[in-house]
């Protein structure tokens, strides 16, 4: 196997489709190598969909990291909680995402 790629995206306004833009160039680009996309499951739901531009390569395989939102937590309609949470939880959630992609592939992971 070549290189496994991680790319761990912040889930919130532009931020990931800028990302997985350029993430798509490259996985076209090296071919050999295997790029894991971390986002929360909303995002990668939208971005990786049949609506999504960019079609689907096999070598990019997204991987859901949980929001940070508790189990019936109601949020409140301001953007900077949601935002807040998933940041307080983010550093947990990805290390234990990018554990699964580890797993799944064999290989150890580079993340940017």
């Amino acid at each position: 196997m070549g290189k496994h790629i991680g790319v761990l995206a912040f889930p919130f306004a532009s931020h990931p489709l800028t990302l997985l833009g350029l993430v798509r160039r490259l996985a076209s680009a090296a071919p050999d190598a295997k790029f894991s996309f971390f986002s929360t499951a909303n995002s990668n739901s939208f971005l990786f969909s049949a609506r999504s531009p960019g079609g689907v390569l096999g070598n990019l395989k997204p991987y859901d990291v949980p929001d940070g939102v508790p189990v019936g937590h109601v949020l409140s309609g301001n953007p900077a909680e949601g935002d807040g949470l998933f940041l307080k939880e983010a550093p947990a959630n990805f290390k234990r995402a990018m554990e699964v992609a580890v797993a799944e592939t064999g290989g150890r992971l580079a993340a940017w």
